[in-house]
């Protein structure tokens, strides 16, 4: 299912469906949400078992720039990644929301972020390949956005490599995942000797920007 492809769309439900069994490939989806949408609410669905290229085997996928999109109350299960922000750009006041999900059996990560002022809440993931939340920065350089101003509260997370990890580059101050809020979650069961719980990592690379 894609939303607002080519075209700017508001006022969006999406809620109770099954989806389920489909081909996929890059930056493919069970609900693709395009860059130019607003007032989204994914709610309800339950999302599973996509067969083909596992890079496009995401659960949710928003794409690009978010205003007021509200991911909730949906299983996402038996695919590589649960929710995934891509590519962005989120200056609105109107903060993304990704809250009461249950995401399992996830061969990557249950929600990977490289967006801005997110609130990830009261979320269940367990059985994940990698991280159960990753916030990061897309680039090694400052050209690329990615996990500012994340707020991550009241998740229960378990049975993986890691549990929450935060990245951000070197080369610049205002990208990657700072001023996070990392508050009142649950984690444990994960085995990644590094990056076990909650891992925060700097990593190194010049500036791309000009």
């Amino acid at each position: 299912m894609r939303i607002a492809e080519n075209v700017p769309s508001s006022y969006i439900v999406v809620r109770n469906c099954e989806i389920d069994d489909i081909k996929t490939y890059d930056n493919s989806a069970g609900i693709y949400v395009d860059s130019e949408y607003s007032k989204v609410m994914i709610t309800g669905n339950r999302i599973h078992d996509f067969e083909g290229e596992a890079r496009g085997a995401n659960g949710v996928l928003l794409f690009t720039g978010a205003n007021d999109v509200v991911v909730a109350n949906n299983e996402v299960f038996n695919l590589t990644t649960g929710v995934f922000y891509k590519h962005g750009v989120n200056d609105s006041l109107a903060i993304p929301i990704i809250r009461n999900n249950v995401i399992r059996d996830i061969s990557y990560s249950g929600i990977m972020l490289a967006t801005d002022n997110t609130l990830v809440e009261n979320n269940v993931i367990y059985n994940v390949g990698y991280a159960a939340i990753r916030v990061y920065n897309e680039s090694s350089g400052c050209d690329r956005v990615g996990g500012f101003r994340t707020t991550i509260r009241h998740n229960t997370v378990a049975s993986g490599a890691a549990g929450i990890t935060l990245f951000g580059p070197t080369a610049c101050l205002d990208r990657g995942a700072r001023h996070t809020v990392v508050k009142d979650n649950l984690v444990f069961g994960f085995a990644d000797a590094e990056k076990r719980g909650l891992a925060i990592w700097m990593w190194q690379g010049a500036d791309q920007s000009n």
